[in-house]
This record gives structure tokens, sequence and C-alpha cells, in this order.
């Protein structure tokens, strides 16, 4: 395959791609699809013939695009973006600064907390979970939207997590989530956090 892939898209586990748009053009470091609204949302790095710099989305599998303005976006880092899975216009970016929600596609965010450090974060139906880091010790959060609480969720006790860089939820089951590390440990929680099972240790997959 030609790099940059651009974007491409597999519906059997990644055993055949099709090309979508950019392909040999972008490489996407930043990106987000929604899992029920198909919406896609990138922040292109670098500028070419066919994208701007900045934040993007489309709703036909990259066919067409539209630039947004990020307005109220301002921290100087993202940590990655986060789709909502059926709300088209919901989005949320993890940054040093804090998490940062827009439900208007981008246009305009609101920092929902201020938590420093903020190393991923991903949404569900009724808020979502982020991981920062905060005086060298690691947290997960759990968040609902319009609701200022916050719920810390326990993570795996049997050896020091390092910095979480990758949250997934089961979209049928919110208190099944998934983190990988830095260092590609990978555990899984089927109780949002009372009890984990670890699936690779260093990208290596455990019998």
């Amino acid at each position: 395959m030609k790099n940059p892939f651009g974007l491409i898209k597999s519906t059997n586990q990644g055993a055949s791609f099709e090309q979508l748009a950019f392909y040999g053009e972008i490489d996407f470091h930043y990106l987000a699809a929604g899992y029920d609204s198909n919406m896609i949302y990138v922040y292109n790095e670098t500028a070419t013939d066919n994208m701007e710099i900045g934040l993007h989305y489309s709703a036909d599998e990259g066919k067409t695009w539209r630039k947004v303005a990020m307005t109220g976006y301002n921290s100087n880092t993202i940590s990655n973006l986060a789709a909502h899975p059926e709300k088209e216009q919901l989005l949320g970016i993890g940054s040093q600064d804090g998490l940062f929600i827009s439900d208007n596609y981008g246009e305009n965010f609101t920092l929902i907390n201020d938590a420093k450090m903020v190393t991923s974060v991903t949404l569900n139906d009724s808020g979502g979970y982020y991981s920062n880091i905060d005086n060298n010790n690691i947290y997960l959060t759990s968040f609902l939207f319009g609701n200022k609480s916050e719920r810390e969720i326990p993570l795996p006790q049997d050896q020091k997590v390092q910095p979480i860089i990758y949250i997934a939820v089961n979209p049928d089951n919110d208190k099944e989530l998934v983190i990988m590390t830095n260092n590609i440990d990978i555990y899984v929680t089927r109780d949002e956090g009372l009890s984990w099972d670890m699936l690779a240790s260093d990208g290596e997959l455990l019998d």
C-alpha cells in the first residue's frame, strides 16, 4: 500500500481496505468516527491542494469535507479526537489544558473541566471517559454531558499503569471498557473498574 494511507476503510477486521480519500496524500494522526452516525472528524496537520490545515468533518465517508473554526479551543495540544457514537454534531478533544466538548460539529468548543494533561477521551451516549496525568498519577474518570460531577474509575492493581493513550467503550454496555497504555499494555473491565483482566503486556497477547 502507498504511504501515506489517507482515509481507508475495512469491513473485515483489516483483511482488506477500501480507499476513501487522500490516498498517498495525507497521514491523519488525529481521526475519529461515530460508531452509528458514521460521521468522520480529522485534524489535518499538513496543508495540501485538497485540504487546509485544521479540523474538518465528512458525513459521506470522505467524498466531501467541511472545515470548522474550533472557536473556544484555546489549547496548543491535542491528545485525540472523540466522536459521539450517534449524535454526529458532538465531538470531544483532550488536551494538556483539559477536556473540550463541541455540540456543533467543532465550530465552537467549551472547556468542561480543568483536568491537566488529558491523554485520551472517548464518548458514549450520555457522556464519556477520559484519562489524565496529575502529579505523576494516572486517572480514569467518567463524566456526563451537562453535569459538572465526575467519577473516578479504579484502575488495575496488579501493576503500575502507565499513561493511558486509548480508551474504548462497548457500544452495547457502557460498563465494559478497554484501555491501552503507552507501552501497549491492554486491559478490559466489564464492571466499570471494579475488576480488570490484562489482555496484552508490552504488545504481546496473553493466553
